[in-house]
């Protein structure tokens, strides 16, 4: 084999894994991406679920006359 085409050859082979490592590049973007997007959508639910618990707690308080209605949220006590 010349040494041309060991160079041409030795080229093929430098572009093709530059090739497969930008792939993998973007994979681990896309994966980063994702993961990031369901620890915000955990984390809202998270705080929507706190929020939740926190005005049934409040309700709760009222209700049994724990403490007074400072808030003015005027709840419905069944």
């Amino acid at each position: 084999m010349r040494q041309r085409d060991k160079l041409l050859m030795l080229a093929k082979s430098i572009k093709t894994m530059i090739s497969k490592g930008e792939t993998m590049n973007n994979l681990i973007k896309i994966t980063a991406g994702l993961l990031i997007i369901t620890m915000v959508i955990f984390v809202s639910d998270a705080d929507y679920q706190d929020q939740v618990n926190q005005a049934e707690t409040y309700k709760y308080n009222v209700c049994h006359g724990y403490h007074p209605d400072y808030e003015g949220r005027k709840p419905q006590c069944d």
